[in-house]
């Protein structure tokens, strides 16, 4: 895994909200932070375009979790779930968060699409649904493998052509559709 400095992330704080009961998590108090493990360079103020869906970048999602007084919640269970397939969450997609009532963790995955990130703290009958939903866009790696398509001959002799180039993890890097003469 490659591991980029600190100081060469971008952060997008979200409030949040929830459901639940008083004394249990709140999320007028909790947090959801998304910090992109990319060059600051690419970041243009939205969670998006730099990473590239190759298990090797990541988003690294911090949440703090309090009580309805703003208290860290240690050793709270907190679930992350992600939209989408071939989803990697590090350390495991339910942890429990430390004794400053924060929890970490790394979203990797070879699935070129929008994810989007839910957080769940208390799973189980009492829990606390942040309502809140940041979504992240990991895109195709350089092209690895191109197909090429001709179609019927057309009036006048032409033919439309497709091209396609896949990365190495079977997402669509670039396509071109047109005609020849």
């Amino acid at each position: 895994m490659r591991i980029l400095p600190l100081c060469a992330a971008s952060a997008l704080s979200l409030s949040a909200t929830a459901q639940g009961l008083r004394d249990r998590p709140s999320a007028a108090a909790s947090s959801i932070v998304i910090v992109l493990n990319g060059s600051v360079e690419a970041f243009d103020g939205h969670v998006g375009a730099p990473l590239v869906a190759d298990a090797v970048d990541s988003v690294t999602i911090a949440i703090a979790i309090c009580d309805a007084a703003g208290r860290p919640m240690a050793n709270l269970p907190v679930r992350i779930e992600v939209t989408g397939s071939r989803n990697i969450v590090t350390p495991a997609a339910t942890s429990l968060t430390d004794v400053n009532g924060l929890l970490i963790a790394n979203l990797t995955t070879t699935a070129a699409e929008t994810k989007t990130i839910s957080v769940v703290a208390d799973p189980g009958p009492a829990e606390v649904l942040l309502h809140d939903r940041p979504s992240v866009t990991f895109r195709a790696g350089p092209a690895t493998r191109f197909e090429v398509a001709l179609g019927v001959t057309m009036d006048g002799g032409r033919r439309e052509v497709n091209v396609a180039g896949w990365d190495f993890f079977g997402n669509l890097a670039a396509g071109y559709r047109g005609t020849e003469q």
